[in-house]
């Protein structure tokens, strides 16, 4: 592993940004990063709302300058992004454009501007909190997570290994670099071992391709499984893929093998959380268990397990519930939150989920535990799918030849759309109240 402090090439003029209009260089980047710096503010902390990889790398940089630390808060939310500004010492904003409605100070990034006289530090104390991550807040109130700069950059080395990342390789990727898969991926891989990314973040299918097609290979697609679902549904010309890389919810083996068939390129899943950032891999196709990074050990499994070891500074407790398997890897049985009992038996949300999502014809789906009421006798789940032709009876009977009785939803609805966030995680609040709008539409009728 590298020496923890620094970063290889810094003045390298190899790519490090790829534009449809040209590359920026990692020279060009620090020049750029600089220039901002000298313009920052000399306060502790900026929320980098970056959207463009390119400007959020120049911000990123530019912090690192001034020792200061990046927050990513896990929404743009005006009143989100105010409780962090407040919370950690007035904090700026850094962004492409002004952001409305906020009332924290704000530092645009000039991409045309490379007249700084900041020099890129020769070493970086190890222990520099470099960035401070929150969960997604979709389950309850987002919590920060500090990361050192040895726990970002060796993180990022582990990954390169673990994948075969070389500094001639091209990401694209349709996750925002705010949240740990995607700054870990498509921020601190092109800093860690010279990959270049692509600066746009493309949400649809139409939008991936033609990001895919301006790079070079080899190319890897960093996505999720919503993300991956779309692509195989459209009809895109497609350039070669080298690699797919999916995380932020279970991806099912049925969606992995469509998109191996149809890329003809190895479909890998990350396992991690932003408590700890980016801990296991498998191919999905291959096996469900996952196999831990270099150095990376569970020292507790079952309901709470923890882990340490590798880029993981201290013991991180995990809200997942694994078994151990041969070899040092595991399986996942399901996230705690998500574990339901329902008449003696209990079954996963995840796992329901999945075989919710793998009936042919539902392009999307999703189980909901509702939250039990005063006099309430027995749990009764709710379930929302999206599809084209399937009836809510036909869907049900589908279910009915999978899982047990006491597991299917009552009721079921068929909606339009799944109220997903930019990540394709689903807040709770907003599927309850799907259900409940579903409802009283079915009762007005």
């Amino acid at each position: 592993m590298s020496d923890p402090r620094q970063l290889a090439g810094t003045m390298d003029e190899a790519p490090i940004v790829r534009h449809r209009d040209g590359p920026v260089s990692r020279a060009g980047l620090v020049r750029r990063a600089s220039a901002l710096a000298d313009r920052l503010p000399n306060g502790r902390h900026a929320l980098n709302l970056c959207c463009g990889r390119g400007a959020f790398l120049t911000a990123f940089l530019a912090l690192l300058m001034r020792g200061q630390t990046m927050l990513l808060p896990p929404s743009r939310a005006p009143g989100m992004l105010e409780e962090i500004g407040h919370t950690y010492d007035g904090a700026t904003i850094i962004a492409e454009a002004p952001i409305p409605g906020v009332d924290l100070p704000q530092c645009r990034v000039d991409p045309e501007r490379a007249d700084g006289v900041a020099p890129f530090p020769s070493t970086i104390p190890p222990e520099h909190v470099a960035a401070v991550t929150f969960t997604s807040g979709t389950t309850g109130t987002a919590r920060p997570n500090p990361k050192s700069w040895r726990s970002l950059l060796s993180g990022a080395e582990l990954c390169a290994r673990r994948f075969g990342f070389e500094a001639a390789s091209s990401i694209v990727a349709t996750v925002p670099p705010q949240h740990m898969y995607g700054l870990e991926t498509s921020i601190m891989l092109p800093l860690a071992i010279g990959a270049a990314v692509h600066d746009r973040r493309p949400l649809f299918p139409h939008d991936v391709a033609l990001c895919l097609t301006e790079v070079p290979p080899p190319r890897t697609l960093i996505t999720t499984p919503i993300h991956l679902r779309a692509c195989l549904e459209a009809s895109c010309v497609w350039p070669s893929l080298d690699l797919i890389i999916s995380a932020t919810a279970p991806l099912a083996p049925a969606l992995a093998e469509r998109a191996e068939r149809k890329f003809d390129a190895p479909v890998r899943e990350i396992y991690g959380c932003s408590e700890a950032g980016s801990l296991a891999s498998r191919r999905t196709v291959e096996s469900d268990l996952w196999l831990p990074y270099d150095g990376v050990r569970l020292i507790r499994y079952g309901a709470a397990p923890i882990v340490q070891g590798g880029h993981v500074e201290a013991p991180v407790r995990l809200a997942d519930v694994l078994v151990p398997g041969p070899g040092g890897q595991f399986r996942i049985v399901g996230r705690q939150a998500d574990m339901v009992s329902i008449a003696g038996k209990r079954a996963s949300l995840g796992d329901l989920n999945l075989r919710l999502t793998s009936i042919e014809g539902i392009s999307d789906g999703v189980f909901i535990a509702p939250e039990p009421t005063s006099g309430d006798q027995a749990l009764r789940l709710a379930a929302l799918y999206v599809s084209e032709a399937l009836s809510e009876r036909e869907v049900l009977r589908r279910l009915a030849e999978q899982i047990d009785p006491a597991f299917l939803p009552r009721p079921i609805r068929r909606v339009e759309r799944l109220p997903r966030n930019e990540l394709g995680k689903l807040p709770r609040a907003e599927l309850l109240a799907l259900v409940a709008r579903s409802a009283a539409r079915r009762q007005a009728s």
